[in-house]
């Protein structure tokens, strides 16, 4: 149901992407996007090289890392994050 939002807000064209986790391709899932003529992205299995938000994790990933001084709590870590995602381009 969070996808609704989204695919409202998007309009015509709106296509889904999703990965291959169970809850995803389980036929309950799959009933609710044809349900609500949301479209989603046929994509192989274990295929992370095709999944544009894995590159953009490894690029916050390695920029946390760059840090001089690790978060050290979860509210740090959350900073420190939003603060990677505004300062890329």
């Amino acid at each position: 149901p969070l996808v609704r939002p989204y695919a409202g807000a998007v309009g015509p064209g709106f296509l889904l992407m999703q990965d291959s986790a169970r809850p995803h391709v389980a036929g309950v899932c799959q009933q609710f996007l044809q349900d609500e003529s949301i479209d989603a992205m046929d994509r192989p299995a274990r295929s992370p090289d095709l999944n544009p938000i894995e590159h953009i994790w490894d690029i916050m990933s390695r920029s946390i890392h760059r840090r001089h001084v690790a978060p050290q709590t979860v509210q740090e870590l959350a900073d420190a994050l939003v603060q990677v995602w505004e300062e890329m381009p």
